[in-house]
């Protein structure tokens, strides 16, 4: 997938701010998507799985 530099400056903004990095940040959204994808998947909070440790991440 090709990403122009406007899209991928607001990823990283995005990721920053979350104390992620660009690809962090987007394996932690599509954990999410996948959760919402198959219904009774959630977490014990039952709001998804929580912002990743980023070193673990990255």
């Amino acid at each position: 997938m090709i990403v122009v530099e406007e899209d991928w400056l607001t990823l990283n903004d995005v990721a920053e701010y979350a104390g992620m990095g660009v690809y962090a940040y987007l394996s932690w959204c599509t954990r999410l998507l996948a959760l919402q994808a198959h219904p009774g998947k959630e977490s014990e909070s039952g709001r998804g799985p929580s912002p990743p440790d980023t070193e673990l991440w990255l």
